[in-house]
């Protein structure tokens, strides 16, 4: 739909902003932690954090109801290269790190279950989270 412009949804934007502030609290709550007792009160912050991922898994679901051409094969082969070729890059560069901090890969069998399952580097797992959720919807609409 080139030429159109699309509507922003600024409660959206806001949601978005909020779960971006929730997952920096879940990732630094705990850093600076000093004795026992900072960890315990940066853990309690980082729990009531948590909600950050539905967030973020709403408003793609959300918008994804907005998607133009949504019921297309098109469309689902550039989600899935939207998602899947940056995803593809940052693996590729945390094997690389990951070999060269002296650690092995045991086997190939384990580097494949790594990447179609998120499990390394785990903080990758919404990208797998959202392509099956995409290509289900996919389905559903389809059938």
């Amino acid at each position: 739909m080139q030429g159109m412009s699309q509507k922003r949804y600024l409660y959206i934007d806001f949601m978005k902003a909020i779960a971006i502030l929730l997952v920096l609290v879940i990732h630094t709550s705990t850093i600076y932690a000093k004795s026992s007792h900072d960890y315990l009160i940066g853990n309690w912050l980082a729990s009531i954090a948590e909600p950050c991922i539905g967030i973020f898994l709403f408003v793609s679901g959300y918008l994804f109801k907005f998607s133009p051409d949504k019921k297309t094969l098109r469309y689902y082969v550039k989600k899935t290269a939207y998602l899947l070729i940056p995803y593809t890059i940052f693996f590729l560069a945390f094997i690389i790190i990951y070999l060269y901090s002296d650690n092995q890969i045991s086997n190939l069998k384990s580097l494949l279950f790594w990447y179609f399952t998120a499990s390394r580097p785990f903080v990758f797992y919404y990208v797998f989270v959202i392509f099956w959720l995409t290509t289900l919807a996919y389905f559903l609409t389809n059938c």
